[in-house]
């Protein structure tokens, strides 16, 4: 049973470690009017083979220990009663959807995420080895991105799960510089500059409240491990800085304020003053590296703040109309919702002739869940996610609640964090790391 630990220990680092690789076989390529659909595409990716490797192991070892055991009584934890009924809630919709194909696929999504989650809380790992891990693997991303946008060049990799993103062409995401140039935002190896932004802001918040896996850095515990942790601290922190800066994502900006400020408002409460000390200490160098960037790139951002530059209020009014849209399919689906992963077949079945655009699904995780599930099902997820801030706060370490803030913050932004492979996961993964080990 040894072995079985370590395989899942270790197994469970490199799932985290190549999480933001897409490598996947594409099953059918996904299709609404006439264009290609991401969000219909059946995929297998790579990483779902190990994780379902992982959680055949650990349910072996879980029914091994359970026979083994005279304890009868297993009391089921809240958390996993309201997840249970989120799961159902998407289960039930599968039977409502146009296109049950795809919704069946994504409740495979659902229960994949799910899955992570148990893995994260019950799986015998150090925490801090796998915050590590996801600190490095991001800090890779992050310089990739930044290559990226230095060099305006992409390409395409099929083991890499890369794609290219031609600058020219409609769909990749650019920017609008001061003559009129079109301008690529970071990607790294995902699928959008919004995600690659959003994976730097929940790195920079975990950096902030780990600094330990790397010894602390406001207690000095010997000269020359400080001057050396130092170094590697700070260029962690650059790095995710300049990349969470080069993604050029408002809602990943939006997010990386609430939760930073959230951690300075919970450290104020508790009279922390050596994290204190510290968050400041991180925010004057997070307002020096984006000052110096805005200043070398402020035709940049300011385009991307303008309400003047055709792409940006272009963009603006698309998620603007995608609210509208999402409320009429809410209204016409209010119950049970339209179907899980069938907003975009829902647009489609009610306007046939809206640009392109408007089918991707709205961004808003709590619109889209509602389209797709109902109001029952965003009840479910709201109060599932809740009771963990809850239940964290009970345990003592209210900081981490600030995390799930920012994910929160971000839900009212983008849709990727339930819409795409990558997003759910992620996702899960990060609300089991918060919630296992109690105070710890």
């Amino acid at each position: 049973m040894k072995i079985v630990n370590k395989i899942i220990e270790y197994g469970l680092y490199a799932l985290v470690f190549l999480l933001p690789l897409q490598t996947r076989w594409i099953i059918k390529q996904g299709y609404l009017n006439g264009w290609p659909y991401e969000f219909g595409t059946l995929s297998v990716y790579a990483v779902d083979i190990l994780l379902v490797v992982l959680l055949g192991l650990q349910a072996f070892k879980y029914f091994y220990a359970l026979k083994q055991s005279d304890d009868a009584e297993n009391k089921l934890p809240i958390h996993w009663w309201l997840l249970a009924i989120f799961e159902f809630i998407t289960f039930v919709s599968i039977f409502v959807a146009p296109d049950k194909i795809i919704a069946v696929y994504k409740y495979l999504y659902l229960l994949l995420a799910i899955g992570v989650f148990w893995l994260v809380l019950s799986a015998e790992y150090k925490k801090e080895k796998l915050i590590l891990v996801f600190i490095s693997s991001t800090i890779l991303q992050a310089l990739f991105g930044v290559w990226q946008f230095l060099s305006q060049h992409t390409f395409a990799n099929k083991w890499l799960g890369l794609a290219v993103h031609p600058i020219q062409e409609a769909g990749t995401s650019i920017i609008i510089d001061g003559i009129g140039e079109r301008v690529l935002r970071a990607y790294g190896t995902l699928d959008h500059p919004n995600i690659f932004g959003g994976l730097m802001m929940l790195a920079l918040l975990l950096l902030f409240l780990n600094n330990p896996p790397l010894p602390s850095l406001y207690k000095r515990e010997g000269r020359g491990r400080s001057v050396a942790v130092n170094i590697i601290y700070g260029f962690c922190l650059i790095a995710l800085l300049v990349g969470l800066f080069f993604s050029f994502s408002r809602a990943a900006w939006i997010s990386f304020f609430a939760g930073s400020s959230s951690l300075l408002i919970v450290a104020f409460f508790k009279k922390d003053k050596a994290f204190l000390k510290f968050l400041f200490l991180n925010l004057a160098i997070f307002l020096l590296v984006f000052s110096a960037l805005t200043f070398q790139y402020k035709d940049l951002v300011f385009s991307r703040m303008s309400a003047d530059v055709y792409t940006e209020v272009k963009s603006v009014d698309e998620r603007l109309e995608g609210n509208k849209i999402s409320y009429g399919i809410i209204k016409d689906n209010w119950w049970l919702g339209a179907g899980v992963g069938n907003y975009g077949v829902a647009v489609q079945n009610k306007f046939s002739n809206l640009n392109y655009q408007l089918y991707q699904p709205v961004h808003n995780v709590y619109l889209l869940v509602a389209s797709e599930l109902g109001i029952m099902g965003i009840t479910a997820l709201i109060l599932f996610i809740f009771y963990i801030l809850t239940y964290i706060k009970r345990a003592g370490n209210i900081y981490k609640t600030t995390i799930i803030i920012s994910i929160l913050v971000l839900f009212i932004f983008d849709h990727w964090l339930f819409s795409l492979h990558y997003g759910i996961i992620m996702l899960f993964v990060v609300l089991g790391a918060c919630l296992k080990g109690g105070k710890n």
